[in-house]
């Protein structure tokens, strides 16, 4: 089954479900009010990227999304334990945060990446971690290895139990994709330049080839760029 999660307007969150690949989709539904979601957590402009569904330990199957509320005011994380028929807010407290994406570390945890307005003096990600699956995220702190402009990053967990994050690499614009790839998604020790020039919002993803990771990328060209690393 594929969920596809957006923001509406008015301020609402709606959701379409696909049990055939993709081919065909529910009308959008609300999930807000009797969707679970109060008011305080609608709203909120998805992502930009992809929801995750975590794949070990007691909560296996939930589901979970984040999303930003205006320009830098803050983020919040919500979830479902019934396949996206009711939603709960994550108690969280991701202020000055902007676009994001989650990922299910390695250990169990649930990781919280995200842009940010440089609050911080290393120029580089925000990052907030749950150690209960998702239901409550500890404080925003700073990763200074992932240095980036004020632009959106994509994170993802690899088949390989791996995780890797890309983004533009520099603090003084959209450019310079870079690949970075961790363990246990707190320490990078691999990295390749995948773009040397412009490069803006970019989108991990799994592919049937197991040895290989897909990204997608915005650049200043005429149309998007697009590749398969090796795991």
């Amino acid at each position: 089954m594929l969920q596809f999660v957006s923001l509406t307007k008015p301020a609402d969150t709606k959701q379409m479900i696909s049990t055939d690949h993709g081919r065909s989709w529910t009308p959008p539904r609300s999930i807000c009010g009797a969707g679970g979601l109060d008011a305080a957590a609608c709203g909120g402009a998805v992502g930009p990227g992809v929801g995750i569904q975590l794949r070990h330990g007691p909560k296996a199957g939930r589901l979970l999304f984040i999303g930003h509320y205006g320009a830098y005011g803050h983020d919040t994380v919500w979830f479902s334990d019934n396949h996206g028929a009711s939603y709960q807010a994550a108690s969280a407290n991701l202020t000055f945060m902007d676009e994001a994406q989650l990922v299910e570390l390695p250990n169990g945890d649930v990781m919280a990446n995200m842009r940010n307005k440089h609050h911080n003096p290393c120029d580089c990600r925000g990052v907030a971690v749950s150690t209960d699956h998702g239901s409550t995220f500890g404080p925003v702190t700073y990763d200074p290895v992932l240095t980036s402009p004020v632009c959106a990053g994509t994170i993802l967990r690899g088949p390989d139990d791996a995780i890797f994050f890309a983004n533009p690499a520099s603090k003084t614009g959209r450019q310079d994709g870079v690949l970075r790839r961790s363990a246990t998604g707190v320490h990078w020790d691999r990295q390749r330049t995948v773009f040397a020039g412009a490069y803006a919002y970019s989108c991990l993803t799994r592919v049937p080839d197991a040895s290989r990771i897909g990204l997608l990328w915005e650049t200043d060209g005429p149309q998007c760029k697009r590749g398969a690393v090796s795991g």
